[in-house]
């Protein structure tokens, strides 16, 4: 069989759910549920058969037949006499920055499904808003057509708007409506990049077309494809310089998916949207929505702007970044007293390790940067759900309010802590790794030792932060005793959703080559088109 058909279910199976569950009536709200989790557990088995049949020795990134699973379908062809023509194709494909990435979407969207069991409201809406959802993250991971990532990833602002403003907490409609404004204006960012990119390119080859632009990312990475005195075109490969719009427009790209991810200053709707939504679009938020910025800056801005990427004064200013929001963020979380607002600062703050990795520009520095996109969307996934349980429990999310559960709830407590040491990057859990190798990549490319070093005391802070919160919630006496019957232990619906990624975090630290040895093909690859153009080290 062939695996691109695979590929193809695995994006556009909640489509195929999410008329099933339109056509229902109201009432048979179990049955929306059921097609719901039979979906997503049905997509991550598709996911599982694509990561054991994939090839790790293969790089993909800017080389055509290092993708895998492959399906292109030509979409639009369209002439015009004014700006010659426009090709576009319906492609798929995966490789070692995407396939973990599918593998993830599908873990969590099937957490998220169990998380959703107890939703009373509008059920059909509800579970058809994260069909709709689902498609439009997995989407974006699998496409290899720019415009067609930004169709799927604009996909996910009306779920997500309708999610948090229709069940979400007491301030759910302007958390929704902050969100929705603010990644607008990251998509018109992007937006104004992508056709920038597109107008330089001519894929005609000569042919009757003339000039012929397509979004196609491969070609957007092949420097033959653009045209010579194109908008954004390589041609002056390695001048950084403000008045070339190649550097305007790798920045242009870069801010737009630095409001997603979300880079400090850039990051304040993140606590509102996290405190605001349910607890199962909280998770999404974290693990998967967050992760697609942070896989759009390898997929687009460091693929396809090697010679900007590389430049040393870009490369500060990602460390500068990172620096600055690991502790910014970890200080923030120190001063919460909602345990939701604490894991949003958490997650900025972890987030920040990606910018970290990113600075560092070579090989340990995107491969610590890959690794805490998956190490971050299971944290996350366990932290989110945890304070969820604690929630709906006591209808309280004031950690002062808490306090001495490891007694009442040990497996409780156990998976609370694994979570929180796997956020600070202790020894023997996945954060370890991701963390140190961000860390060490940054320090061998010497860029910037000060502002790496600036990680580091966030790594500190988010120790701090981390620890109390697990402090306040299990050691000392119960703050308020009228709880005691209701701080049961995990249920088994609790467990099915924590079992999984509490074991990955713990195997991923134990045995990283599992992830490192699958992308290291394309990590290898995207490094070796980040040659340094200027060598001279800029100060602090």
């Amino acid at each position: 069989m062939d695996k691109g058909i695979l590929l193809i279910l695995l994006t556009l199976l909640p489509l195929a759910a999410l008329a099933g569950v339109l056509a229902l009536p109201r009432e048979a709200w179990r049955a929306m549920r059921a097609a719901a989790l039979v979906t997503a557990l049905a997509q991550l088995a598709i996911a599982v058969v694509l990561a054991v049949s994939f090839d790790t020795q293969l790089g993909g990134v800017n080389d055509p037949g290092g993708f895998q699973f492959v399906v292109r379908i030509p979409w639009v062809d369209l002439q015009t006499s004014f700006t010659g023509g426009l090709h576009l194709d319906f492609v798929l494909g995966l490789d070692g920055l995407s396939m973990p990435m599918v593998l993830l979407t599908s873990l969590v969207f099937a957490i998220a499904v169990i998380a959703s069991w107890n939703v009373e409201r509008n059920q059909k809406g509800y579970f058809a808003l994260l069909l709709w959802l689902n498609t439009g993250i997995m989407g974006s991971f699998a496409a290899l057509d720019l415009l067609l990532f930004y169709f799927f990833l604009e996909m996910t602002l009306l779920p997500v708007y309708f999610l948090i403003g229709m069940w979400g907490g007491e301030r759910r409609e302007y958390a929704a409506t902050k969100y929705v404004l603010t990644m607008l204006f990251g998509s018109v960012l992007l937006l104004l990049g992508m056709i920038g990119l597109a107008d330089s390119v001519d894929i005609a080859s000569g042919g009757s077309h003339g000039v012929l632009h397509t979004f196609d990312m491969l070609a957007l990475m092949n420097p033959a494809s653009y045209t010579s005195g194109g908008l954004f075109s390589p041609e002056s490969a390695g001048v950084f310089s403000p008045t070339a719009m190649r550097t305007w427009g790798f920045l242009i790209l870069l801010v737009g998916l630095a409001i997603r991810l979300p880079m400090v200053p850039f990051h304040t709707w993140l606590p509102d949207a996290h405190t605001e939504a349910p607890t199962p679009v909280t998770v999404i938020l974290s693990a998967l929505v967050m992760n697609i910025a942070a896989y759009g800056m390898l997929r687009i801005c460091f693929s396809m702007f090697p010679d900007i990427a590389s430049v040393p004064a870009v490369q500060l200013a990602l460390l500068v970044a990172g620096g600055i929001g690991a502790v910014y963020a970890s200080l923030c979380a120190m001063a919460q007293t909602d345990m939701k607002r604490i894991v949003a600062y958490v997650s900025i703050a972890h987030m920040s390790f990606v910018a970290v990795g990113l600075g560092g520009g070579n090989v340990v520095g995107l491969c610590g940067t890959v690794f805490q996109m998956v190490n971050h969307g299971l944290v996350m996934t366990l932290l989110a759900l945890l304070v969820g349980a604690l929630a709906d429990r006591v209808g309280d999310r004031t950690l002062a309010r808490f306090g001495g559960l490891a007694g009442s709830m040990p497996a409780f407590a156990v998976i609370a802590v694994l979570a929180s040491f796997a956020a600070v990057g202790i020894p023997g859990l996945a954060g370890w790794w991701s963390q140190s190798f961000a860390i060490v990549g940054a320090f061998q490319n010497g860029t910037a030792p000060a502002w790496t070093i600036a990680a580091l005391l966030g790594m500190l802070a988010g120790a701090a932060a981390l620890l109390r919160f697990v402090r306040g919630l299990f050691l000392g006496p119960l703050h308020t005793p009228d709880w005691r019957g209701r701080l049961r232990d995990l249920t088994l619906r609790e467990w099915a959703m924590l079992a999984l990624p509490a074991a990955l975090l713990v195997l991923l630290g134990i045995w990283p080559a599992l992830l490192v040895d699958g992308i290291s093909g394309s990590v290898n690859m995207l490094a070796s088109l980040l040659q340094p153009i200027v060598t001279q080290r800029p100060p602090f």
